[in-house]
């Protein structure tokens, strides 16, 4: 099955699913292969410091750090063509602090 159509049918899996997406107690985007935030909880805005429905079809740099931003968008091409499950974070599991959107947030 092309990316594309995975893509497409899980964004429409995802929407029928957002009451439970946004009951979670975690941010969570989701993208499409041209980089736009297709759904987003209201978590990820505050975490993000935006509306949700403002990133809601914005490009995904938005929220990506300048300094990282190529990097990011070939890591999701690279998802993309090959989807592989990759834990996030530091394998130490200390907090990294990165500046997202106005303010500086943590990530573990």
């Amino acid at each position: 099955m092309p990316p594309q159509k995975n893509t497409n049918e899980l964004i429409t899996t995802s929407e029928n699913l957002l009451p439970f997406i946004e009951s979670l107690p975690d941010a969570v985007v989701i993208v499409n292969t041209n980089h736009e935030i297709a759904l987003v909880n209201s978590q990820a805005g505050q975490m993000f410091g935006y509306p949700a429905n403002t990133l809601k079809g914005s490009d995904l740099t938005m929220i990506i750090p300048e300094l990282h931003r190529d990097t990011h968008r070939q890591n999701v091409d690279t998802y993309f063509q090959k989807p592989v499950h990759r834990p996030w974070g530091r394998k130490n599991a200390s907090p990294e602090c990165v500046r997202m959107a106005p303010r500086y947030r943590s990530i573990s």
